[in-house]
C-alpha cells in the first residue's frame, strides 16, 4: 500500500508541475511563434491558428516538409478568415525527443518551403538545428509535401471566439444620464477551453443623453473568468 500511495503522490505532483506552452500559427506571417519550444514530460503545447489556413505536421529531421511514415502529430487544416480561429490544436509531451514540424499548405509556393517550420525540444550538442532544417525545407517542392490523413497524437479543441461586438447605450430621458454601453471591440489572447482560459480585452461602451446631463462612458476592461461571454455595464467578461 505504501508503494501505491507513493506512485499516486508522484503522479499528482507531476500533473501539478506541468506547464502550458502557447504557439501562434501564422500570426506574424508564414511562421510559428515561437518556432522553438522547450517542454518537459507532461507539459501541454497549444497551437492557436491565424489567417488564412494552416496546419501542424511533424516529420523526420532528414526529410523536411514530409511526414515520414505518417505516425507523427497532425492538427488537420484549421482555417481563419479574420483574427484567431475558434479551434486550437493541443498535444501533451510524453518524452523529450525532438519534434520537428511544419505547415504543409501548398499554396503560394508552399508554406514549409518558405520557412514555416518549428521544433519542440531540439537536440543539444548536435548539428541538427532548426536553421538547417529550414534550409533543407527551402529546397523542397510544394508538390512533394505530405501529411497524415486525419488528426492524430493531439486534440482539436473548440474555443469561444470573441469578435468585435459593439453596442451603444440608449439615450437618457430629458435631464437624465443615458444608459451605459455594452462591451465593444474585444479580442482573445492565448485562448483555450481546457488550459489557462482566454482573456477578453474590451473596447469602450458609450451612452448619450437628450438632456443637459453628463454623457456617461464605461470603459470595458478585459478580465479572466470562467464560462461564456457576458457584457454588463460596459464590462467585457470572458467566461470559459
Amino acid at each position: 500500500m505504501r508503494v501505491s500511495y507513493n506512485i499516486v503522490t508522484l503522479a499528482i505532483a507531476a500533473t501539478a508541475n506541468a506547464a502550458t506552452h502557447d504557439v501562434a500559427v501564422g500570426q506574424f506571417g508564414l511562421k510559428y511563434t515561437p518556432n522553438t519550444t522547450y517542454a518537459a514530460v507532461g507539459d501541454t503545447i497549444i497551437f492557436s491558428f491565424y489567417p488564412m489556413n494552416h496546419n501542424v505536421v511533424s516529420g523526420p529531421y532528414d526529410t523536411p516538409c514530409r511526414d515520414g511514415d505518417g505516425s507523427g502529430m497532425y492538427s488537420g487544416f484549421i482555417p481563419s478568415s479574420e483574427g484567431i480561429a475558434n479551434r486550437t490544436f493541443q498535444i501533451t509531451i510524453n518524452n523529450t525527443d525532438p519534434i520537428w514540424f511544419y505547415c504543409s499548405k501548398k499554396g503560394g509556393g508552399g508554406h514549409c518551403t518558405k520557412g514555416m517550420v518549428g521544433v519542440i525540444n531540439p537536440p543539444s550538442n548536435t548539428n541538427q538545428t532548426l536553421t538547417q532544417y529550414a534550409a533543407g525545407a527551402s529546397n523542397v517542392k510544394n508538390t512533394s509535401y505530405t501529411e497524415p490523413g486525419q488528426v492524430q497524437l493531439g486534440a482539436v479543441i473548440a474555443t469561444s471566439a470573441y469578435t468585435n461586438g459593439t453596442t451603444t447605450g440608449g439615450n437618457g430621458s430629458n435631464g437624465t444620464t443615458g444608459g451605459a454601453g455594452a462591451s465593444g471591440n474585444g479580442s482573445y489572447t492565448s485562448p483555450s477551453v481546457t488550459f489557462g482560459g482566454p482573456v477578453a480585452t474590451g473596447g469602450s461602451g458609450s451612452a448619450t443623453s437628450t438632456g443637459p446631463a453628463t454623457v456617461a462612458t464605461n470603459a470595458a476592461a478585459g478580465v479572466r473568468a470562467v464560462g461564456a461571454l457576458v457584457a454588463a455595464g460596459g464590462l467585457a467578461v470572458a467566461l470559459l
